[in-house]
Formats: structure tokens, sequence, C-alpha cells
């Protein structure tokens, strides 16, 4: 079985001219009390949670307050991490698969309450009438093999494995509850099976959807998606802590991966993300207050944590959204909190484990008034 992963505005051109340095990037000018207090304070979390290493992006009111590299992408070369490393984003994927999504959506190419089974074909009868709400906020009882269950037993050709295979790794399983009823976090599956719709409504291939839908209109020149077959230029590599010394991570395709956790970014190219998100360059201002409005039960029991792709997680009584992503190897985390205007993304490559989410509302706090 393959290892699978577990949540616009212009800007400056100094920016872009400097995504191949080894330099910090100050676009805002930062209080330099703060910028050493935050390179203070994560010089000493990263050794003392043994991450190699880390890129920070601060974004205050659309501006770039602080972009950082810290630590190494790769041990064994000592290659540094800089502003323009890339890294394996893992589950923020779905954030892009959910705009790509709706984006289809917004030109009436589908219901939300249609069934995912009027989409892709192949699918178990149990799955058919699982509904694209219900699959984009978590709510549909889909299962995935890397929350516990056993996988189905199956025949393949281990040289020729496909998307195919993978679901069915977990089609012979039963449904986790009753399709909203409940909520719970699905990491592949469900997300999958929406990349497999974005396919057969758009006639792409979702990676080029991607590309052409989001990273082209965003600017995001440095993104892609996971490939070991071809060289890409600032590829960070990623690693495993194992009693007392680090280990190479295991490598990932495009197939185990795939719509919930299989993009390749930077932080620059996060930010131009995050700022074409909110200046309606993807999807309409209406369109993201759905997107950002907690899911609901069918009973009417409000889900706190989540809607359609962004997580919904306040802190220290402020509205954030984001997601965060883990993958063998890294742990990243992208969040905004909408009435701050701030915006913190962290990139790292260590397995998660250490509270990804706590260590980046740790950096937020520095800049949250």
């Amino acid at each position: 079985m393959k290892y699978l992963t577990a949540i616009f505005i212009v800007l400056p051109m100094v920016l872009l001219a400097q995504t191949n340095t080894q330099d910090k990037t100050t676009i805002d000018k930062i209080d330099p009390s703060i910028k050493y207090q935050v390179d203070e304070f994560i010089t000493r979390k990263i050794d003392s949670i043994h991450i190699p290493g880390l890129a920070l992006a601060v974004v205050k009111n659309d501006k770039i307050s602080y972009t950082h590299g810290y630590g190494y992408a790769n041990l064994e070369l000592k290659t540094p991490v800089i502003p323009a490393s890339k890294f394996l984003i893992g589950s923020i994927t779905k954030s892009f698969t959910a705009v790509a999504l709706l984006m289809l959506w917004e030109k009436g190419k589908f219901s939300l309450d249609d069934p995912i089974g009027n989409y892709v074909d192949d699918m178990p009868e149990l799955w058919k009438p699982l509904t694209i709400e219900q699959l984009l906020n978590h709510t549909s009882g889909i299962p995935s093999i890397e929350e516990g269950h056993s996988p189905c037993e199956f025949e393949f050709d281990n040289d020729n494995y496909t998307r195919r295979n993978y679901l069915q790794e977990v089609m012979c399983l039963p449904l986790d509850f009753i399709p909203g009823t409940q909520w719970k976090y699905s990491s592949s599956t469900g997300y999958d099976l929406l990349g497999l719709m974005i396919e057969k409504l758009s006639g792409d291939k979702y990676y080029e959807f991607i590309r052409k839908n989001i990273y082209v209109p965003s600017l995001m020149t440095e993104s892609g998606w996971i490939d070991y077959d071809s060289v890409m230029k600032n590829r960070v590599d990623g690693y495993y802590y194992v009693d007392g010394e680090f280990q190479n991570s295991d490598t990932l395709d495009a197939i185990g991966e795939f719509a919930h956790g299989g993009l390749v970014s930077t932080i620059l190219d996060l930010i131009k993300f995050d700022c074409a998100l909110f200046a309606e360059k993807l999807v309409k201002k209406s369109t993201l207050e759905l997107m950002i409005t907690n899911a609901t039960l069918t009973d009417g029991t409000v889900v706190p944590s989540y809607g359609l792709g962004f997580g919904l997680t306040p802190y220290e009584g402020e509205r954030r959204i984001g997601h965060n992503g883990a993958a063998p190897g890294f742990s990243t985390s992208y969040s905004r909190f909408i009435d701050k205007g701030l915006t913190i993304i962290m990139l790292t490559n260590k397995e998660a484990g250490y509270g990804t989410l706590k260590f980046s509302n740790e950096i937020a706090h520095f800049f949250l008034d």
C-alpha cells in the first residue's frame, strides 16, 4: 500500500527579484525587536524539537512583513532553506482542490448537493449517493486507509499501480457513519474523488487544471506537484527524527497523494495564493464566504472546525481560516487571521507530531496586536 498524507494583489517587484537569494526579505519594515524575538524563538524551537529546516512568511494587510529560511533543506549537503525552497505542502492541497472545484461550481457545472456518483465512475454503491458538499466538509463518513483501517485485499500489478488500485484499497470498507450525521476528517479518499471529479468536468488532468486556473492567475511561478522523476530546483528533502537521529523520509508519488496532498510550493508562492484568494482573483467573495462558513450536520449541529476545504479554528478569540498539512517528512501550516489581516505560512521538512498548528500560533502571537 502507498504511504499517504493525513488542513490578488500584485506583490512588490522587490519580492520577485529576491526569491533566489538566501537573505531575509523584508518588504514592510518589521520592528527590529520583534524580528529578533521571532528569530530567537524559532531558532530555539527548531533545535528543541529537531526540525531540519523551516521557511516562514508573515503578511500583514497584504504587505509582506517578513520571510526567512531557517536550517537546512538537505542535511547531507547542508543546503540552507531559503524563501524559494520548495516543500511538499501536504493537506494544504485540499484548499487548492476546494477552490478549483468551486470555480467549476460558479460556472454552473454542478450543485453542491449532487451525488459524487454522477461524476466519478466505478465506485461502490455505498459511495455513489455521497454529496459533493459532504466530501468537501468531511461529513461523508468515507474511510481513509491511514486512519487505522486495514486495506482491502485485491490483486494488482505493483509495477503499474494506478489511482484505481489506490481507491480499491478502501472500497470494501463500510462508511464510518451515516453521511451528514458526524464530522470526521478524511485524510485522503474524499478529496481524491473530488480530484477525479475536477478531471471529469474540466477535461484536464487535475494538476493541469490547478496550474492553469490557480497557479497562473496567482502568478505562482515556483509551484508544481510531487514528481521524483523530474529535476526540481530548490526542492527540499523530507526527514524523520528517530532514536536521536535524522533519517530520510519515504518518497511519494502523484498516485498516492493526488488531490488531497500532492502539491509542492514555496512560502512566496503561497503568499500569492493567499492574496489572490482574498482579492477575488480565483473565486467570488460570496463563494469564499461560503467556503469559510462552518459546515452543519443534518440535525443542524454546527461543525466548529471546518468549512469547504478550509479549517476554521479561532485563536485567542480571533477568527482564523487555513489548513495544516502532513506528509512523510513534511509538516506545514497556512493560517489567515481574517479580522487582523494577518497571514502566517510555515513550511517544515520534518514528519508531523510536534504540534504544527501550536507552533504556527506561537509565531502569530508576535504579530497579533
